[in-house]
């Protein structure tokens, strides 16, 4: 090989070297950040009673004794509760039919 080639190859290949490297650095993954762990997301009656608390020149409990608001909200849950108990499934395990008589003969 001439001298040329030589001090031309030598700068081009530490060059080609240099951009390899730095493209692998800008490829590899970082670390990802620690996680915080998850926030605990409010229940619907501690939203409403948030939302009811910073409002406090609206004079929300008295509107509400006014209105009827929980006498309503106690109705509705105790009819939640009724109709959820008469969906019950019925009681599995054998039942006594009132003395009706099978009519498939035992084997």
């Amino acid at each position: 090989m001439s001298s040329f080639l030589r001090s031309f190859l030598r700068p081009v290949t530490a060059l080609a070297l240099l951009v390899s490297f730095t493209g692998a650095l800008a490829c590899a993954k970082s670390q990802p950040p620690a996680e915080t762990p998850p926030r605990i997301k409010d229940s619907v009656p501690e939203k409403i009673a948030q939302q009811r608390a910073a409002q406090k020149d609206l004079k929300l409990e008295e509107d509400d004794q006014r209105w009827g608001v929980e006498q309503a909200r106690e109705r509705k849950e105790r009819a939640k509760a009724k109709s959820d108990d008469a969906s019950a499934p019925p009681p599995s395990g054998p039942m006594d039919l009132g003395g009706t008589r099978s009519t498939v003969a035992p084997k």
